[in-house]
């Protein structure tokens, strides 16, 4: 009943977070050309013509997991504190449980719905990307939806815990957000930076090469000739006059990606 009790109070902020990550993993997947087009209003830093890239730079480390991170704040929000707002209290102090059980039974529907979550895009990715004639390996998809399980359950468990001992509707959400902010900006200071202390750089696996990011999975997947090409042609730069010239990182980008064109030539 307890179990019941907590999926009824968490089921609405459940099912608003899955169908909103759920669409944006679809938009990324189904939408991947005219993302990747030169006059798409994606930051071209985060477009790629390479497909395991394009989901790497917008789902695994990118949009996606920051909206995971968001949401999962408000799937923490719980605690007598918070039913007191609601006039609700009175019920659940009723019920001949103890208060740690309450709170063990919304910490554990918390954790399973946080557990859907985090693997919601390693199922919905490597399916829908055949429709858009693409493939995405599970396996690479579930190894960062174990980093997202990981890292989401410090956040939910800082949100419960805000939620529990501070009352108010807004008051826990938002100090879990400046907890969060401070932390990035800790993370960042450079005495700080080579630890890689970032929970939202180890929810994208940056840094670790075990994960086999999206550079290892460009290694393991060859890119065909076509993504090649016009990953060469977008090393190209064109001044005023619109005469092409060369930078020398281009050049040597553009030196590696015709070594690579040759090795397919050759199979």
């Amino acid at each position: 009943m307890l179990w019941y009790k907590a999926w009824l109070e968490s089921r609405a902020r459940f099912l608003i977070t899955a169908c909103t990550l759920a669409v944006f993993c679809l938009c990324v997947v189904l939408f991947q050309n005219q993302i990747k087009d030169r006059g798409s209003p994606i930051p071209s830093g985060l477009r790629s013509h390479f497909y395991s890239e394009h989901i790497y730079n917008l789902v695994f480390s990118g949009t996606a997991k920051g909206i995971f991170a968001i949401l999962v704040v408000f799937l923490g929000l719980g605690g007598l504190l918070r039913e007191q707002a609601h006039g609700t209290a009175i019920f659940t102090l009723a019920l001949p449980v103890s208060r740690l059980r309450l709170a063990v039974s919304q910490i554990g529907i918390g954790l399973l719905e946080l557990a859907v979550l985090a693997l919601l895009p390693a199922l919905l990715i490597p399916a829908v990307s055949p429709l858009v004639h693409q493939s995405c390996p599970f396996s690479q998809a579930l190894q960062f939806s174990v980093l997202w399980f990981g890292c989401g359950t410090v956040i939910f468990a800082i949100a419960f815990f805000l939620s529990v001992v501070l009352g108010g509707e807004y008051t826990a959400p938002v100090t879990c957000f400046i907890l969060l902010f401070l932390h990035t900006a800790i993370a960042l200071w450079r005495p700080l930076k080579p630890y890689r202390i970032n929970i939202f750089w180890t929810m994208g696996g940056s840094g670790n090469d075990a994960l086999g990011s999206a550079k290892h999975i460009r290694a393991e997947q060859p890119a065909s000739v076509d993504e090649i090409a016009t990953d060469c042609a977008d090393r190209i730069r064109h001044d005023r006059d619109g005469r092409p010239h060369f930078t020398t990182a281009g050049l040597l980008t553009v030196e590696s990606d015709c070594q690579v064109t040759g090795k397919l030539f050759d199979r």
